[in-house]
């Protein structure tokens, strides 16, 4: 009885966690996400422990696969790195926060700085949660259109002032970077992007992703998609290593021979 007790007691605290990992879009995800948000320093913590029990399974069972598109808002890395990331963001979410600000520099110097992970951001913002969440998405596009670096320069700082995010917002940003503060604003108001943002929505629905961050990460190829395993939530590098390394191996065995 008291194994039965222990098991039930670790199956609930595994779908608490679960829950705790990514910002979903169902009125009871809702609940959970506003939660989250109360609780937020628990997030490095909760992924940690469902990033080792899903290490511990996923040898039991087949990883989720998706195709997706690569063309997105912006990429990191050599276009023909032999593995593509795409990630589907939403700026107000905070494990998306989590993994810009503490898992992606891990993956940027082990994988894309050394040319073997080209890295897109498709927009995935949900509104009924996060009310902000098009027109940051739009705004991050706005910076990108004076450079690649200002778009992740934009995307960084945006992130990183996600706790205090409001309208005037999106011009701090601007101003503090050294943008064109009026061209900027004028982007954003004219909703120069917002179809794009909505567009990249559409896709992420379509092929069944309900919550972020939402990560494909497979092999690159010849037209704009790709067809790889996909990471549902914010966890620790060491879940994306395992998947990117399983990617890479095909290349590896190649350089050996």
């Amino acid at each position: 009885m008291r194994h039965l007790r222990l098991k039930g007691q670790y199956e609930l605290c595994c779908l608490l966690l679960v829950a705790g990992t990514a910002c979903q879009t169902s009125s009871t995800d809702r609940e959970l996400a506003r939660l989250a948000l109360r609780v937020d320093s628990m997030a490095v913590t909760l992924t940690a422990v469902v990033g080792a029990v899903q290490s511990g399974s996923a040898r039991q069972g087949v990883p989720d696969s998706l195709t997706v598109a690569t063309s997105g808002a912006a990429a990191l890395g050599r276009a023909d790195a032999p593995v593509t990331i795409v990630e589907f963001t939403d700026y107000q979410c905070p494990f998306c926060a989590r993994h810009a600000t503490t898992t992606l520099p891990e993956i940027r110097k082990a994988y894309i700085d050394e040319g073997l992970v080209r890295y897109v951001v498709r927009d995935m913002p949900l509104e009924q949660l996060h009310p902000l969440a098009v027109r940051a998405a739009a705004a991050v596009r706005c910076a990108g259109a004076e450079s690649a670096g200002s778009y992740w320069a934009y995307h960084d700082r945006l992130f990183a002032s996600q706790r205090n995010m409001a309208d005037t917002t999106f011009a701090d940003i601007a101003k503090a970077m050294g943008l064109n503060v009026g061209r900027f604003t004028q982007c954003v108001s004219s909703g120069r992007f917002m179809e794009a943002v909505r567009q990249d929505l559409a896709a992420a629905t379509a092929v069944g992703l309900s919550g972020t961050p939402a990560f494909v990460i497979g092999r690159t190829g010849a037209n704009d998609s790709i067809t790889g395993i996909t990471i549902r939530g914010a966890y620790p590098f060491a879940q994306f290593k395992a998947a990117i390394d399983a990617a890479l191996e095909p290349v590896q065995v190649l350089a050996r021979e």
